[in-house]
Parts: structure tokens; sequence; C-alpha cells
């Protein structure tokens, strides 16, 4: 026989996003370039991959910067490291782009 009186297990609330996290931002930029090569594919592939891949690694250096936990002055540090390290990746696409054709 059941029992009627124990609780129901509930899934976890979802995360609140805010529009003010720069995560949502970026990834908002990302969609709408993804969305826009699609679309009108105005470079070429080469570009585009170098492009998206700059974009992923701005996203995987602001959600996961390195030293993230270590509290105080580290994670500080750590999270600058991020997005620097996520900007080069853009800047590298950037690049890429720039200088297309010297570079094939």
């Amino acid at each position: 026989m059941m029992d009627h009186a124990a609780p129901l297990a509930t899934a976890p609330a979802p995360a609140r996003v805010s529009l003010r996290s720069p995560v949502v931002w970026v990834a908002l930029a990302f969609s709408t370039f993804q969305l826009a090569m699609a679309a009108f594919h105005p470079l070429s592939s080469q570009v585009i991959r170098a492009l998206h891949v700059g974009f992923v690694l701005w996203l995987i250096f602001i959600v996961y910067p390195p030293l993230k936990g270590r509290g105080g002055a580290r994670e500080r540090l750590g999270l600058a490291l991020g997005w620097a390290l996520g900007l080069a990746g853009i800047a590298t696409g950037l690049y890429q782009w720039v200088f297309e054709a010297d570079l094939t």
C-alpha cells in the first residue's frame, strides 16, 4: 500500500538569470553572430570558424574563469585572466578576418 503522507520530491527551481550578467550578453552576441552567418554567409568559412571558436573561448573563460573559488584577490585575478583569455580568442578570430588574404 502507498503512503500518501510522504512528501513528493520536487525539482529544484531554475536559477534566475539577470540581464546584467555579461554571460547573457556574450551569449546573445554569439547567437546573433551564428544566425547572421547562417542566413547571409558574408564571410569565408575559415573566418566564420575562427570567430566561432573565439566566441566559444570567450564564453568558456567567463563562465569558468581560472582560479574560480579561490576567494579574494586570486579569484579576482582569475576573473580578469578569464576575460583577457576570452577576449584574446575573439581577437584571434578578428585577426583572421582582417588578414585573411595574407594568411591564405
